[in-house]
C-alpha cells in the first residue's frame, strides 16, 4: 500500500471565494497573513524552500520563513491496527480528508476537522479493510466564516476578535467592515470621525461610505467648497 505523504493543497484553494477572506490588494494571501510575514514576498514565492509557496502557506495558516513550519501529515497504523494520518493543526483553520486512486480523481471523505494547536488525526482505513494496489489521502485546508462578518475564523483567531459573533466590540459595525476600513473591531470607535468630514464612523457605515477617507478642499477661490468621495463598501 502506498500513502500520499506530501500534503497537497490545489483543491483548497478553489474554497477561498466562498470563504472571507480580507484581501483588499487581490493578491489572493489574506492582508493579515501578509502583514504578519511582510518580507514573504509574491503569491508564488517560496522563501523557506519547503516546497509550500506564499498562496498555500497564507491558505494553511504557517509560517513562510519557517520551513519546519507547514501543512504536512504522517500516516502511520494505530495500536488497532487503523490507518491514521497525523496532522498539526491551526486555530481558526479547518480540514478536510480527500482520497484518491490515481492522484488524478479526489473523493472527499465524511467529517470535518477544526484546527486546534495540537495533533490532529483522521482514520483513513480501518482495520481489515481493504484499499487496493494504490491509495492516496490527503489533508486539505480551507477557510470559514462562521459569523458572517468578513474576516474568516483565522483572521479572527490573529486579531483577538470573536469568530462567532460579527460585531466583537457591540458598535454596530462588522468586524470585517472595521478592519477593512482601519478601525478598531475590539473598541467601541462608532462616534469616532477619523477622517474629519461631519460623520461618525456609524454614520458612515451606515451610508455605505468610507471613514478614512478626508475632504478633498478647493480654496482656490474666494469660497471654500469641500467635496467628499466615497468607496462602496
Amino acid at each position: 500500500m502506498r500513502l500520499l505523504r506530501t500534503v497537497l493543497l490545489a483543491t483548497a484553494a478553489l474554497t477561498l471565494p466562498l470563504w472571507a477572506t480580507l484581501d483588499r490588494d487581490g493578491d489572493g494571501l489574506s492582508d493579515i497573513w501578509a502583514a504578519l510575514y511582510p518580507a514573504a514576498g509574491a503569491p508564488e514565492a517560496d522563501p523557506d524552500g519547503d516546497g509550500a509557496t506564499n498562496r498555500a502557506e497564507a491558505l494553511a495558516g504557517t509560517d513562510p520563513t519557517s520551513a519546519s513550519n507547514r501543512l504536512a501529515a504522517t500516516p502511520r497504523r494505530d495500536a488497532a491496527g487503523n490507518l491514521v494520518l497525523y496532522w498539526t493543526g491551526v486555530a481558526g483553520k479547518h480540514y478536510s480528508i480527500e482520497s484518491s486512486a490515481n492522484l488524478s480523481t479526489w473523493t472527499a471523505l465524511p467529517g470535518e476537522y477544526t484546527g486546534i494547536v495540537t495533533a490532529l488525526s483522521a482514520i483513513v482505513c480501518p482495520a481489515g479493510v481493504p484499499t487496493g494496489s494504490r491509495h492516496f489521502w490527503r489533508v486539505v485546508a480551507f477557510d470559514v466564516d462562521t459569523d458572517s462578518d468578513g474576516l474568516n475564523d483565522w483572521e479572527e483567531a490573529q486579531l483577538g476578535t470573536s469568530p462567532t459573533a460579527s460585531d466583537t466590540d457591540h458598535d454596530g459595525m462588522p468586524d470585517g467592515w472595521e478592519v477593512a476600513h482601519e478601525l478598531n473591531p475590539l473598541a467601541d470607535d462608532s462616534a469616532a470621525d477619523p477622517d474629519g468630514d461631519g460623520f461618525t464612523n456609524a454614520q458612515e457605515f451606515a451610508a455605505g461610505m468610507n471613514p478614512g477617507l478626508a475632504p478633498i478642499a478647493d480654496t482656490s477661490g474666494a469660497s471654500r467648497v469641500d467635496l467628499q468621495i466615497y468607496c462602496a463598501r
